[in-house]
């Protein structure tokens, strides 16, 4: 009974252990591809082959293996446990599901107060940008302020971060007032729609620079 017992606890800690590690490689694979790394090139820069299938197959085992459990501590009525080991594997994939945006929120609110500290220089007037550490792309230095911090892009194309004190941003280009287009920043905004808000007249953005969409 005592080694039954002993090897029981063995498999419980194992489970925990490579639910965290399975845990922890999603939330890397979100970040780095918040920073601009492929998902998939990130995996094999860091996993050698043949390593790099097995690595990849045992990130794809691992929910299987906590939601059989899940399930099972369910049916044994171990209701809570059951439910804490689906809900890892629920989290785990929203780290790395695109449309949650995690990686990119994570980088944002990691360095939020340097973009603060833009936008209370360009509301002071003070647009010189010499000891600003965020990607400043485009200001419009004056009231409503209207400032973009490029991530990346391609060509005419960008996505990054905006703050529009107006909100006009967010509302689809057919909405947005002809003073807001006219804006110099808002000209050249026309073909840029809103990915998700950030609070505080954040938000994450993406499109293409200087075309008439409206």
């Amino acid at each position: 009974m005592p080694d039954s017992f002993s090897r029981s606890c063995r498999r419980r800690h194992a489970l925990r252990l490579t639910a965290w590690v399975w845990l922890l490689a999603n939330l890397i694979l979100s970040v780095a591809w918040a920073y601009g790394v492929p998902r998939m090139m990130i995996a094999f820069l860091i996993v050698e082959r043949p390593q790099r299938w097995i690595a990849l197959g045992l990130w794809s085992v691992v929910p299987v293996l906590l939601i059989v459990h899940g399930l099972r501590s369910l049916f044994l009525r171990r209701h809570f446990t059951g439910i804490g080991w689906i809900a890892v594997v629920a989290l785990g994939f929203l780290f790395v599901w695109p449309d949650a945006l995690l990686g990119l929120r994570l980088r944002f609110y990691a360095t939020k107060f340097a973009y603060d500290r833009v936008i209370e220089d360009v509301e002071a007037g003070n647009c010189s940008g010499k000891s600003w550490s965020a990607p400043v792309d485009m200001v419009e230095c004056r009231k409503p302020v209207l400032v973009t911090f490029a991530w990346g892009g391609l060509g005419s194309g960008w996505f990054g971060v905006a703050y529009d004190a107006t909100d006009e941003i967010a509302n689809p280009v057919q909405e947005r007032s002809a003073s807001w287009k006219a804006r110099d920043v808002g000209s050249l905004l026309c073909c840029s729609y809103v990915a998700a808000r950030l609070g505080g007249h954040y938000y994450l953005a993406n499109g293409y620079l200087g075309d008439d969409c409206g």
